[in-house]
C-alpha cells in the first residue's frame, strides 16, 4: 500500500513536536533552482506533480543537473531530512514539470 506524502512526513517526524507547511506548486525549468529562499525545516517531502505526464524532474543539491540527482516521475515523492529548504534544488529534464512541497518545522 502506498503512503501519501503527508503520511510519509508524519511517519518521519513521529514523536517530534512539529508544525507543517506547504509551498505553492513549483515549476521546474532547465536551470537548477532551490525550493525556496532560506526556510528552516526538519523534514521535507518533494513530490512530482501528478499532472506532469511523461515529464521528469530531478531533486538534489546545488550541483544538480539534468542528468544528476534523484529522478522523479509524475506522482513520485521523496522524503528528505534537511535543515533548510534552500539546500534542496530541482531541475527539469525537459519541459516545465511541477513539484509539490510539504515540510515540517520545529514547533516553538
Amino acid at each position: 500500500m502506498s503512503q501519501s506524502a503527508n503520511e510519509k512526513l508524519h511517519t518521519l517526524v513521529a514523536g517530534a513536536l512539529a508544525s507543517y507547511a506547504s509551498l505553492p506548486d513549483i515549476t521546474a525549468t532547465g536551470t537548477a533552482a532551490p525550493l525556496a529562499a532560506s526556510t528552516a525545516c526538519i523534514q521535507v517531502v518533494v513530490q512530482a506533480h501528478s499532472g506532469n505526464g511523461a515529464l521528469l524532474v530531478r531533486v538534489g543539491d546545488s550541483a544538480i543537473t539534468t542528468s544528476r540527482g534523484l529522478q522523479l516521475a509524475a506522482g513520485a515523492s521523496v522524503p528528505l531530512s534537511v535543515a533548510d529548504l534552500a539546500d534542496i534544488y530541482v531541475i527539469a529534464e525537459s519541459g516545465s514539470p511541477k513539484v509539490c512541497v510539504l515540510y515540517a518545522k520545529e514547533s516553538p
